[in-house]
């Protein structure tokens, strides 16, 4: 009696994206992670319904807020003598098969007076899920146009200097205004794990896949913008 040949099994393809039951399971570490990097407990979630069933989740817990083409509830990051910066957050969801896939995490920092909403944006960090065909790095940092100043530094004798108003003109206004609509400065995708002194050109995307890999972004970034504010206004 001849043996029936078994097919051979397909390997399962390893996940994409962080895909969980219910947003909780993401949200509650993601909260317990920020609470603990800005050391306030009443810091919360509230959920926002999207179109084509995307779920925001937002933070809560303050009325302190900044503008960042939406409105954001932010909370301290860090007090200097002269200056005062927050931090927002969000995460997105896409309701997949009865599942929650991580679509997207950004955090969000700002400069300004507690109860002044029109707060400086200053830069986010953002991790998005991959989608087929983007070119775009994976996690990356977006920096806002406000706070991209072009200046020329000249050193020419009077002589020189009359004959280089044009230069002069454009020194006196080169500080690049922020756009309403979010200018092409800050849709620039700035790397944050690139591989390129390893493995060249194109290596600048990773997939985030592990709950416990998002928490370790998001405490690091956190530090680390704490600690770049702190070094460049004191």
């Amino acid at each position: 009696m001849s043996k029936k040949r078994q097919r051979p099994r397909r390997r399962s393809e390893p996940p994409s994206a962080i895909v969980v039951e219910q947003p909780n399971q993401v949200t509650s570490p993601v909260l317990r992670a920020i609470r603990e990097a800005l050391g306030y407990n009443e810091i919360g979630f509230e959920p926002v319904g999207l179109a084509r069933g995307e779920i925001k989740f937002e933070l809560s817990g303050t009325p302190i807020r900044a503008m960042a083409r939406e409105s954001y509830a932010v909370f301290p990051l860090l007090q200097l003598e002269a200056e005062l910066f927050w931090l927002g957050a969000a995460l997105v969801f896409d309701g997949e098969l009865g599942n929650y896939r991580l679509k997207s995490i950004s955090l969000l920092v700002f400069k300004g007076e507690a109860f002044d909403e029109r707060k400086i944006t200053l830069f986010r960090a953002e991790w998005d899920n991959l989608e087929s065909g983007t070119i775009h790095a994976q996690p990356h940092w977006h920096v806002y146009p406000r706070v991209i100043e072009s200046r020329v530094s000249v050193d020419m004798d009077s002589d020189t200097l009359a004959s280089h108003s044009d230069l002069l003109d454009f020194q006196m206004e080169s500080t690049v205004e922020e756009d309403p609509e979010w200018g092409t400065a800050s849709n620039f995708h700035y790397a944050m794990s690139s591989r390129w002194a390893i493995e060249g050109i194109g290596h600048h995307q990773a997939h985030l896949t592990e709950i416990d890999d998002l928490i370790r972004w998001i405490k690091s970034c956190i530090g680390y913008s704490r600690d770049q504010l702190r070094w460049l206004f004191t």
